[in-house]
Parts: structure tokens; sequence; C-alpha cells
């Protein structure tokens, strides 16, 4: 009796991005190996469950195999932010099917956030009111002087008269 297929090594990478057109991250790839060769599909659901886009349906090989997904439907348009699902079905010439394999990936295209580094010689202070830091200029802090607290001083020297 033949082994029976399997899906297996399942993962994407990278698991959140952002297909917004700038050339950073906007294509996520699923990769999965099968055991034999079969009819592949990637199914690709929104929130909420509704189908977004099939992704393969196709004969794969026996081994390894990656797909990318662009973040669109399919009818062409970027989907919009959120967690998307997907759904890895195979099935052999014999019409054996292997076990579901599932995953999820964020779109998110919002503007990453822009952090400024300080220049030198400043600190910087956090405002309770927005959450971001802010350039301050920086001044060193000179010892607080308890009273009644003796300071450091020099040893004196006695000068004796001849």
């Amino acid at each position: 009796a033949e082994d029976p297929l399997t899906i297996t090594n399942v993962y994407d990478s990278p698991d959140s991005f952002s297909p917004d057109g700038d050339s950073r991250y906007d294509t996520t790839a699923i990769s999965y190996s099968i055991s034999s060769p079969a009819r592949v599909t990637i199914a690709i659901t929104g929130p909420g469950g509704t189908a977004v886009r099939t992704l393969v349906d196709a004969d794969r090989t026996i081994g390894w195999h990656s797909e990318t997904w662009d973040g669109k439907d399919d009818a062409g348009a970027v989907v919009p932010d959120g967690l998307y699902a997907y759904t890895i079905d195979a099935t052999d010439a014999a019409g054996n099917p292997a076990a579901q394999q599932t995953g999820d990936v964020l779109v998110d295209t919002r503007p990453p956030v822009s952090l400024t580094v300080p220049a030198s010689g400043a600190s910087c202070r956090v405002s309770r009111r927005r959450s971001v830091l802010l350039p301050v200029p920086f001044e060193p802090r000179r010892p607080r002087r308890v009273p009644g607290e003796r300071t450091r001083s020099r040893p004196r020297t006695m000068s004796r008269s001849p």
C-alpha cells in the first residue's frame, strides 16, 4: 500500500506584509511540501470567512513548493488591512485527499513608524500626552549639595614660616 498523501512544513513569510507598492514587503510566500504528486488548492479567506482569492489550483510535483500572494483578491484589487486565513488542500491522482493545512497572514498597509535619533548632545523626554519622544537640550547635572553635608575639598597644605 502507498503512503497517504501529506502536506507538511507549512509556513508563510513574512507573516505580515503591506501590498502598498513601495517594493518593501509587498508580497508574502506560502510554502509547503507534499509527499506525492497532487492537485493543490490554496484558498485565501478574509475576516469573517469570505472567500478572497484562489491562489493556486494546479498540479504540483512531490516536494517543496512556494506560492506568492500579492495581497490582491480574485478581481485584482488590493484587499483591505486585516487578518487573512489560508487553507492548503491536496488530492492525489487516485482521489485521496491529504489532511487540510491552514495558516494566517496579516495585511497591514499603514505607513511604518518613523523614529529619529536625537542630535549629539541632546537627550529625550517622553510627553505624557502624546507618547512621543521629543529632543531636549542636554545639560549635565551638577551634584546637589545637601545642607549640612561636608563637601570634598582638596587637602590643605600648611606652609611654615621661616
